[in-house]
């Protein structure tokens, strides 16, 4: 079963979600969703939802919960009321600054402080193109986890 199946069903006991749905990989567990939910906004703003996230903040050190675009659906500004902080993910060369503005401001009508921001995808040898960054130390070291 996936989480939004056995969230919406009143029956299905949290622990058993869990334990039937999560993947583990050394240090890392997810528990997946479908891929389409009807509403996921109902989902996630249901009790039986915020009683999971409390069940797993108490088993495990880190919850992660990843969301789809901000402007795209209500889904990460529902989701960042249930979290104790919250991450602003931005395709570098690609979301375009109004993009940004606007989710910023999506997030801040919320209430929802953003406590970080990453940068994804970024091409240090394209950046470097532009004068801002020379590839340099970073790029030799770390330059296998960016794009090409």
């Amino acid at each position: 079963r996936r989480m939004s199946q056995s969230i919406s069903s009143a029956f299905f006991p949290i622990r058993a979600v869990i334990a039937a749905s999560i993947k583990a990989i050394e240090g890392l567990s997810v528990l997946p969703t479908t891929e389409a939910v009807v509403n996921a906004a109902d989902i996630f703003s249901s009790q039986r939802f915020k009683a999971l996230i409390e069940e797993v903040r108490e088993e495990y050190d880190f919850v992660v919960l990843d969301a789809p675009p901000t402007l795209a659906v209500t889904d990460s500004r529902i989701l960042a009321g249930s979290a104790d902080a919250t991450i602003f993910v931005v395709r570098w060369d690609d979301t375009a600054r109004d993009a940004v503005q606007q989710s910023l401001r999506q997030f801040a009508s919320t209430g929802t402080r953003i406590t970080g921001l990453v940068m994804s995808m970024v091409n240090l040898r394209k950046k470097a193109l532009y004068g801002e960054y020379t590839y340099g130390y970073y790029g030799s070291k770390y330059g296998s986890y960016y794009a090409e």
